[in-house]
C-alpha cells in the first residue's frame, strides 16, 4: 500500500492484470497516474468518483504537464477504454474506487507495468466529481509490483 496526499493506493497482480483501489476523504474523484514524465504529461491515469450512487471510472492520459484539459480520456486520443472492471462507493465523506487493468493493454496512451519494477505513481484528491477540476492535493510514491 502507499499513501500520499491522504490517498490511499493499494494494488496487487496476477501476471496479467493489475487489481487496485484508491481510497480518500472526499466526496470527489480520486485518482492514480502511472509513471509521469513531466508532472501530469505521460502518465496513463485512472480518474474515479461515485455520483449519485453510481461509480464512474476513467481511463485518461496525461498530455500536458498541468492545467485544465492536461488528461483528457484514452479514447478522445485515438486510444482505447481499457478498465477491464470497476467498482466505486461513497459513505460519509469517503470514496473509494476499485478497478482492474492489464498490465500491458497495447494502447499506446497505457503505461506498460512489471512486476520486480519500479514505478512512479501519482497520487490525488479533488473536491467535487468533475475529473478536470483542480486537485485538493496530490503527491508522488514508488511502488513495485509482486
Amino acid at each position: 500500500m502507499a499513501e500520499v496526499a491522504g490517498v490511499e493506493f493499494h494494488w496487487m497482480n496476477d501476471g496479467e492484470n493489475l487489481y487496485a483501489a484508491l481510497a480518500a476523504q472526499t466526496n470527489g474523484w480520486v485518482a492514480v497516474g502511472f509513471d509521469p514524465e513531466n508532472q501530469m504529461q505521460g502518465a496513463n491515469f485512472i480518474f474515479g468518483y461515485v455520483q449519485d450512487g453510481t461509480p464512474v471510472v476513467q481511463d485518461m492520459f496525461g498530455t500536458k504537464p498541468k492545467g485544465r484539459g492536461s488528461h483528457p480520456p484514452d479514447e478522445q486520443l485515438g486510444g482505447t477504454d481499457d478498465i477491464l472492471e470497476f467498482a466505486g462507493s461513497e459513505e460519509g465523506d469517503v470514496t473509494i474506487i476499485e478497478f482492474r487493468i492489464p498490465l500491458d493493454s497495447g494502447d499506446e496512451f497505457d503505461k506498460p507495468l512489471s512486476a520486480g519494477t519500479a514505478h512512479t505513481v501519482i497520487l490525488a484528491r479533488g473536491r467535487s466529481d468533475d475529473s478536470d477540476s483542480r486537485h485538493s492535493a496530490e503527491g508522488q510514491a514508488e511502488i513495485t509490483l509482486d
